[in-house]
């Protein structure tokens, strides 16, 4: 499905740092301050400015395969297989069916495509269960239903985007050239990435939370997925820029295109993504002449 906003997966171009205005009219001159009447200059500090590769964190060496599975937003796990199979949940038999039947019908005026939704169910425990359906904002719209409350009752609808996950105790993180650096060329081997996990983290980088990437490469793409140990307790939410990784990898890139991998299917790589936008591997086609 081609969403709003398809980002191509063409490098991105090294953007100049831009320096704001000094604040309170300072300048590099120094701050004069009066104290008892008695006037003095304190210096500031010369000295020139780390660099980008002076604090960015190495990551661990790439592994080749991973127990990977998919996700709603980084949250309900699920295995790849669970999307293989024919769909048609809507139709079975069964109390946890049947709250989902009950649940499409409550939000039938609201989203009238969804009565035609056909339903995957992707996760079942004695008291709740999971299902997905293509449509929605960003590909995929997730349902959930259980019985916490003594009788099968839907528990709500939400857009899904499909994060895929490299194993337990992992979260989903996506990535994006670092803009501070060249962009890659056919000798390339060490990646400056930025690195976003999906998880909300109170602002937090994701220093020392790293884990080895996925890296699966073929002779038109090199897909790179990558992975963060998530805070323990709860955490706010607000954006960050990025934490600053290097990624060798084991041979050049050569010609091909680097994808992001925390998507499913891989797209191009980039910040993270307005929630009504879906990423694609490459541009969405034409409506018409243009």
């Amino acid at each position: 499905m081609w969403g709003r906003g398809g980002t191509s997966a063409s490098r991105i171009r090294p953007r100049r740092r831009e320096h704001g205005p000094a604040v309170g009219g300072l300048t590099a001159l120094g701050l004069l301050v009066a104290v008892a009447g008695v006037a003095f200059s304190i210096a500031p500090v010369v000295g020139a400015e780390p660099s980008r590769a002076d604090v960015s964190e190495p990551l661990p060496s790439p592994v080749p395969s991973a127990e990977t599975s998919l996700s709603c937003w980084g949250h309900t796990r699920f295995p790849f297989e669970t999307l293989d199979g024919p769909a048609g949940a809507q139709d079975a038999i069964g109390p946890e069916f049947d709250a989902l039947r009950a649940g499409v019908a409550a939000v039938s005026d609201d989203w009238p495509w969804i009565v035609d939704a056909d339903w995957h169910l992707v996760d079942r425990t004695d008291h709740d269960a999971f299902f997905l359906a293509r449509g929605g904002h960003v590909g995929w719209v997730s349902a959930g239903v259980s019985d916490a409350f003594g009788s099968w009752t839907s528990t709500g609808f939400s857009d899904c985007r499909l994060m895929v996950v490299l194993g337990p105790g992992i979260g989903a993180a996506t990535w994006a050239l670092d803009p501070a650096f060249p962009a890659p060329g056919a000798d390339t081997t060490m990646l400056h990435l930025l690195v976003w996990e999906e998880a909300c983290s109170g602002g937090s980088s994701t220093f020392g939370r790293n884990v080895a990437p996925l890296v699966r490469s073929d002779a038109d793409t090199v897909t790179i997925t990558l992975g963060v140990r998530p805070l323990s307790g709860g955490a706010t939410c607000p954006g960050t820029s990025g934490t600053p990784v290097t990624l060798t990898l084991g041979e050049p890139v050569g010609d091909r295109t680097l994808l992001d991998g925390a998507y499913f299917p891989p797209a191009a790589p980039g910040p993270p993504l307005p929630y009504s936008v879906v990423r694609v591997a490459s541009p969405a086609p034409s409506d018409g002449p243009g």
